[in-house]
């Protein structure tokens, strides 16, 4: 079936044009051509139109006259379907100047049956044109153009290009195909294809979205007729620097070069290297490039280069005095980046010489000019006075305002107005060791009216617990609450050291929970299941060690009363089903209706019976449910509805065929043993059963469409039809 497809896909118009030097053949679609079993399509081009031998038409490109972009027409291309001796196929709209099973075939480049396009020798950079389009689904439209040359037995591919588009567009729009070129060669044939929906396989038909739709207009080739100079600059843009100027030329290459700086001719080639004059502040220097192709003439451009002066590096505090054991930061500016003579980077460095030292740094401004600078730092040799002290290990010692914290040898200028440094304070400082006040409890955490022993270490001169000193190491109290018990020790030498801990109390606990279920469930309260309701209570110990006591409410709600669920039955095709009751009810209850575990309906309880109307094929059950306690039960029993159709009878009893339609099984019951046959809308017999009687038989595996069902015994033949879904 599918090869026959395709043979009708090849029945497409031949028609041969030339194409311009610009633009391909019927561009803005004005010239339409039918033929003897072809419907109307564009002169010059193939498209998806078929009209074969009167019985298999699909119209997949039309003539279009209501707002052109262009002339009078347009060529509007839709995607449809078409059947096939009993197939239906989706097929999208195209145009193409080559033959049908080119454009729509499994490879872009395969050799097509009858022509690869139409003669042209042009190297087009890009197709232009003007385009509408309207997507269905996520569907996209196609265009794409092929030039090509033939090479003693096979196409070579000489340039290619193709876009996709997926955007609605309703107002007509420009659309370019830019054009990549495989070879210098130049080509002897161009394609262009164009579909409403991309198509580029046989299987690629299935995802065409039904009524997607482009419209097409004034398709033009764009030429190569312009030549364009540049050129980029690297090198060094200080003052007396270097820059090395490199042009460059588009779409064709130059064939000479000329240089100038500020008018001044400079060099030829397409390289030039210029070492630009001093300059005291930023200087602006014009250069030109002019480059000659041998086609297109002439293009000059200009640049205009700046060359930077040298920064301005200072140092900061210029040429300072210091004294011995002080430092000082010297600071660099006027640049970005810096290099000292200390091996040292960055704006800032501080250092401490003890001798005369000259520190030089090196500048570099954003544009990668440099500069030196240099300051000179002057030593002062000072009158020196050393003394000794010592401090609590624990605690500080104060120096001329600041607070020393480790022993150590320290220095403090006594500076003169006059004179700058005139004398050296040395501080020899040691450091004595000062008592351990770490706080031992018997327990951090206690239930009230419980005692706490607190106890520190041995052997110190007095001990304060908060009462006043005493030379008791250790205590024992009750606490009243969660607090801070604080303790200073002191030592022989004078020196003490403090601490505090921290003792919790805490309270017994009571806790309350309440927890509802429905009848005939249990829940787990206290490690046993229970099932009535009640106060259920346990005493235990919460997580501090304190007594804490829990009780749990139980409530147990009654479950909905349990009916029967009757109704169902057979039912004609004339007829839209059978009624489902159920045989009682109670208010405030909902009534869910299942079909095969689905909820098909759902009412609510009137303290009688309830219909839940008429309803069509399938297994229902009844499923009751509280809302306000969310307890729920199945009613019992069920009601079966059957459609039953195509009904006969043998030997005064029925013949039954079910369902119809029928998606996977269908049911045939029969009153005798009977010869049965599946047979297609073509007379093919696909199924076969000798001797058959009621069951059902698997119908999976069948397209859908029309089927006949034939039952025949020794008596009478009896023929049914059933539509397969």
């Amino acid at each position: 079936m599918k090869n026959t497809f395709l043979m009708i896909l090849g029945l497409i118009m031949i028609s041969f044009g030339r194409i311009s030097a610009q633009n391909p053949p019927n561009p803005s679609f004005e010239s339409w051509t039918a033929s003897e079993n072809y419907i109307l399509l564009p002169t010059s081009w193939y498209g998806t139109n078929i009209n074969y031998l009167n019985t298999i038409k699909y119209i997949g490109v039309t003539q279009e006259s209501n707002q052109p972009y262009d002339g009078s027409y347009y060529a509007r291309l839709k995607s449809g379907s078409i059947t096939v001796f009993g197939t239906t196929y989706k097929l999208p709209g195209g145009l193409t100047l080559s033959d049908l099973y080119y454009a729509t075939g499994a490879s872009q480049f395969k050799e097509p049956k009858i022509k690869a396009g139409v003669p042209y020798t042009g190297r087009p950079t890009r197709l232009k044109g003007f385009h509408r389009y309207t997507r269905v689904n996520n569907d996209s439209f196609y265009i794409s153009v092929l030039l090509s040359k033939w090479n003693v037995n096979k196409r070579d591919t000489i340039g290619y290009g193709r876009i996709i588009g997926s955007a609605n567009v309703s107002n007509w729009t420009q659309f370019e195909v830019p054009i990549e070129y495989r070879s210098s060669t130049n080509p002897d044939t161009v394609n262009i294809i164009m579909m409403s929906s991309p198509v580029f396989s046989q299987n690629d038909l299935s995802k065409v979205q039904v009524g997607s739709t482009l419209d097409v207009d004034k398709l033009e080739f764009i030429m190569v007729d312009y030549f364009d100079v540049d050129f980029v600059t690297s090198g060094n843009p200080c003052t007396g620097g270097t820059l090395t100027f490199t042009g460059t030329s588009e779409n064709v290459p130059a064939q000479s070069w000329e240089w100038k700086v500020n008018g001044q001719a400079a060099g030829t080639g397409n390289t030039l290297t210029y070492t630009f004059p001093e300059v005291s502040v930023a200087t602006q220097f014009a250069v030109s490039l002019k480059g000659t192709s041998a086609s297109l003439g002439s293009d000059e451009i200009t640049k205009n280069i700046t060359i930077y002066p040298k920064p301005n590096i200072t140092i900061s505090p210029q040429d300072p005095f210091i004294c011995p054991g002080t430092s000082v930061t010297l600071t660099a500016s006027g640049g970005t980046s810096y290099s000292w003579n200390t091996s040292g980077s960055g704006a800032q460095i501080t250092v401490s010489p003890k001798e005369y030292t000259l520190y030089e740094v090196i500048g570099t401004d954003a544009f990668g000019c440099v500069n030196t600078a240099s300051s000179m730092i002057f030593y002062h040799k000072l009158d020196t006075t050393r003394t000794t002290a010592s401090f609590c290990s624990n605690g500080s010692y104060d120096f001329f305002g600041a607070e020393l914290t480790e022993a150590g040898v320290y220095y403090h200028n006594l500076t003169s107005v006059l004179k700058g440094c005139d004398s050296t304070i040395v501080l020899t400082l040691s450091a004595i060791p000062a008592p351990s006040a770490e706080i031992e409890a018997s327990a951090l955490s206690v239930c009230e009216g419980s005692q706490v022993t607190l106890s520190a270490t041995e052997g110190y001169t007095s001990y304060d617990w908060g009462l006043g000193a005493t030379t008791t190491s250790l205590i024992t109290f009750t606490p009243e609450n969660t607090q801070k018990h604080y303790l200073t020790v002191t030592a022989s030498n004078g020196c003490s050291a403090s601490d505090s801990i921290l003792i919790e109390v805490n309270s017994p606990s009571l806790t309350t929970e309440s927890f509802a279920i429905c009848s005939g469930d249990s829940l787990e309260i206290f490690g046993n299941w229970e099932k009535a309701s009640g106060e259920y209570t346990e005493v235990f110990s919460n997580i501090n060690g304190c007594d804490s006591t829990v009780t749990v409410t139980l409530v147990v709600h009654e479950l909905p009363e349990v009916f029967d669920v009757t109704g169902g039955g057979n039912y004609s095709p004339t007829q839209q089903g059978q009624p489902v009751y159920l045989s009682g009810s109670e208010t405030r209850i909902s009534y869910h209706l299942m079909k095969e575990g689905e909820v098909v309906a759902t009412l609510e309880g009137t303290g009688t019976e309830l219909d839940f109307g008429i309803q069509g094929t399938g297994d229902y059950t009844v499923w009751a449910e509280n809302p306000e306690t969310d307890c729920s039960v199945m009613m019992t029993g069920s009601a079966i509805v059957r459609l039953v159709v195509s009904v006969d009878v043998i030997d005064g009893q029925k013949i039954e065929v079910f369902p119809n339609p029928v998606k996977d099984f269908v049911y045939i019951s029969v009153p005798v043993a009977s010869d049965l046959r599946i047979i297609s809308s073509t007379g093919q017999i696909l199924i076969q059963i000798p001797n058959f009687t009621s069951t059902q038989i698997n119908l999976e595996h069948l397209d859908p469409g029309l089927y006949f069902v034939e039952v025949k015994t020794k008596r009478q033949p009896t023929m049914k039809k059933i539509l397969k879904l």
